[in-house]
């Protein structure tokens, strides 16, 4: 058998298809990757906005119950604790 047909034969078979399969993707990737960040859409900025100062007030409540609580004097705490 000729091998040059045989080379041919398996090339075109075997290699070029996965070499399509892996080179394609990564191709796509480099050029994402290329462009550079992507500005988000407003309706997505907005509600991030929203959700930030959702969680600051959070905090801000978690902060003061924290103060409320280190603060606080239980009875049995001064009376010495005893049952």
């Amino acid at each position: 058998m000729n091998f040059e047909k045989l080379f041919i034969v398996v090339f075109f078979t075997l290699v070029m298809p996965a070499a399509w399969m892996f080179l394609v993707p990564l191709a796509k990737r480099m050029r994402r990757e290329s462009e550079g960040p992507r500005e988000l859409p407003p309706r997505v900025v907005d509600e991030l906005e929203r959700l930030h100062a959702r969680l600051a007030e959070l905090e801000e409540r978690v902060d003061f119950t924290e103060r409320l609580l280190a603060t606080r004097h239980e009875p049995e705490h001064l009376q010495g604790g005893g049952a």
